[in-house]
């Protein structure tokens, strides 16, 4: 694995650099499987009672807020930031709460284990930590990083320190139920956290059916290092079943294995905010909505990575990432129309709502219809639509040979070539009915089809995919690109049930996979049968998050796939000091916006990139939000770049 240092001067904390996917399973996942604890001789009664009352849940979720944002909850800091910031001192505290190893003994679990989950994984990479046994070593610690592992029972004195800590200007991670209980192990609630981690717990999963994957967002300071949308099994453990929070910044949701809404789309698993202490401190804090229990038997590698994002960005360590979309935009919305039916003037007035929305379609045809549909295809084509192929003719590819599948194949290529209507040189395929296998994506990449549409169970990701060239294969380009489409379409819902309800189910997924930075690819059939009303909510709705999407046809987000292929971006501290480092191989210059983000190391900092040796082009710099700024790679020519990267901190203000 490829080892970095990160040595800014005002913080001299050593990290092993790189995506942590690329790492082993760590030692805390194979101790942990080990060391599974044990309730001793216990009732469910007696151990529902142990964690979280049953009312307790009843209580929460009446107490919901359906608004999102930090202002929502009430606590000791406000989001006036920035504020004051404190030197963190390069050292990790783990909090090894005796309150709480006291109130879990009596049913004969051992505390430690959770805090052995940490030490290890902090060992492992070589971030400097302490362990903290009690509140009085608390108390004289300088603020630093404070992880608190499901300190769920705390005394008054406990309560008081961590709080201390914050408003000192300290960060906090908190995992799962932090403060609910005191000293004596009696129900508290979920106040503390609210006013320690500014986050409102609104319940667990134990509603929600089959909910047992973590979904994380893209470019997001702390899951950047995962794919947009990925899907992380958790283990559903009785009573410690991950917890469900409104508040601050989401960085992953929970949801079931299709990854459709499940409860309200304001709620996150893991958030992470930034906000001004009552002493005009700035404070960041990550609250991570599942104990180490789950941890341990889930992933190892993201897991890994979301825990060492996490401490690196509450540490104030910046970070250098490549954006998932073109001009760094938050989320891509690509259209598909499965056209089993001759494409005419019906499609081109669909066209037109797809057209005022500001996109452009991918319009997948029959080789058979091609004819027939000609003028409605010059027409579409000539505005910038796509065209691409489900089929030859409307039957199942999947079960078929290798041979007969080519050969259909090869019967879609000679008849679009005999039609004179071309489909650019991103040749697209999407399987009729979206039956196909692994012969069909073999005989796809042999016959060099530039991309094809996959179903959802093709990545546990929700961004597209390379597929290196068989041997011998045609096509220019080293890969065939996969878009999964992850996402139902308004009328594949409405097939299923009631349409208004099919309809809001719709804008639900749809503004999740928004969130969280998917490729939102929509199918719609030829002959939509949508109403206008219908027709006109819909692209209303897409049309609203304008600024928010890249919209693009599927042909062309196959383009980009492989360009960004092309790039990789980092900080690079081999000389002392903090660089921007981009290399582009290839011979062509960038076509699309590519853009690098930086995590800033404090909120509203400016970032001042100047040429290391040489002329070197000046990117453009544009903030995304008070964490992150990204740095326009827009038409760069290959080659290796290098820039010198400094950090002014906005004006501070206090209370």
């Amino acid at each position: 694995m490829k080892n970095t240092r990160y040595g800014l001067q005002w913080l001299a904390l050593a990290f092993i650099s790189g995506l942590l996917m690329a790492c082993s399973s760590s030692p805390a996942s194979k101790s942990a499987a080990d060391a599974t604890p044990v309730v001793n001789q216990l009732t469910e009664a007696d151990v529902q009672e142990l964690f979280v009352p049953k009312n307790a849940w009843q209580a929460a979720s009446g107490a919901k807020d359906k608004t999102t944002g930090a202002s929502q909850v009430a606590g000791p800091f406000r989001s006036g930031i920035p504020g004051k910031l404190l030197a963190v001192q390069p050292v990790v505290l783990l909090y090894a709460s005796p309150t709480t190893q006291e109130h879990l003994a009596k049913a004969g679990i051992d505390h430690k284990i959770n805090i052995r989950v940490w030490e290890l994984f902090l060992r492992k990479y070589k971030i400097p930590f302490k362990t903290i046994k009690n509140p009085e070593s608390l108390e004289k610690s300088q603020p630093g990083v404070l992880v608190l592992p499901s300190a769920m029972a705390l005394s008054s004195r406990e309560r008081q320190t961590i709080m201390d800590f914050r408003q000192k200007g300290g960060g906090v991670l908190s995992t799962w139920l932090t403060g609910v209980r005191d000293e004596r192990g009696q129900w508290t609630g979920f106040s503390y956290m609210q006013d320690l981690l500014n986050v409102r717990v609104v319940g667990d999963t134990k509603s929600l059916k089959d909910v047992n994957f973590l979904s994380t967002y893209g470019d997001n300071p702390i899951t950047h290092s995962l794919p947009a949308g990925q899907r992380v099994w958790l283990e559903q453990v009785e009573n410690l079943l991950p917890l469900r929070l409104i508040g601050h910044q989401a960085a992953a949701h929970i949801s079931d294995w299709s990854r459709l809404t499940v409860g309200d789309p304001a709620e996150s698993t893991i958030a992470l905010g930034e906000s001004v202490s009552a002493l005009g401190w700035g404070s960041r804090v990550v609250t991570v909505g599942y104990p180490e229990r789950i941890w341990m038997s889930a992933e190892a590698k993201a897991m890994e990575a979301i825990a060492y994002n996490a401490i690196k960005w509450l540490l104030r360590q910046p970070d250098v990432y490549l954006a998932t979309w073109p001009s760094a935009q938050q989320s891509a919305l690509s259209l598909a129309i499965d056209s089993p039916e001759v494409v005419d003037d019906v499609d081109v007035a669909f066209a037109g709502h797809i057209e005022k929305a500001g996109s452009r379609a991918t319009y997948y045809v029959l080789s058979e219809n091609l004819e027939k549909s000609r003028e409605a295809l010059k027409t579409l084509t000539g505005k910038g639509h796509e065209l691409a192929f489900m089929a030859d003719k409307f039957q199942r590819f999947r079960g078929q040979d290798l041979a007969a599948q080519t050969q259909r194949l090869s019967t879609i290529l000679e008849q679009a070539k005999q039609s004179g209507l071309s489909s650019g040189n991103a040749l697209g395929f999407h399987a009729a009915m979206e039956e196909q296998d692994t012969n069909t994506t073999q005989a796809l990449n042999q016959l060099g089809f530039a991309y094809h549409v996959a179903f959802m169970d093709s990545t546990d990701g929700r961004v597209p995919f390379l597929q290196p060239r068989v041997a011998g294969a045609k096509g220019a380009s080293a890969s065939m690109v996969v878009l999964p489409r992850t996402m139902s379409g308004p009328e594949d819902l409405m097939a299923e049930g009631d349409p208004e309800v099919a309809l809001n189910a719709f804008f639900a997924e749809f503004e999740l996979s928004t969130a969280m930075g998917a490729l939102t690819l929509v199918r719609f059939p030829n002959q939509s049968l949508l109403t206008p009303d219908d027709v006109k909510m819909i692209f209303d709705r897409f049309a609203s998050k304008a600024g928010q999407l890249w919209l693009a046809p599927n042909g062309k987000v196959a383009k980009w796939w492989l360009e960004r292929s092309r790039m990789t971006a980092e900080l690079d501290v081999t000389t002392g000091k903090p660089r921007l480092q981009v290399a582009i191989v290839g011979t062509e210059p960038l076509q699309y916006a590519a853009a690098a983000i930086v995590n800033l190391p404090s909120p509203g900092a400016t970032l001042k990139l100047t040429p290391d040796g040489g002329s070197q082009a000046m990117p453009q710099i544009k903030s995304l939000d008070p964490w992150r700024v990204a740095v326009s790679l827009e038409g760069l020519a290959p080659g290796q770049y290098r820039w010198n990267m400094n950090f002014v901190e906005a004006a501070s203000s206090s209370k």
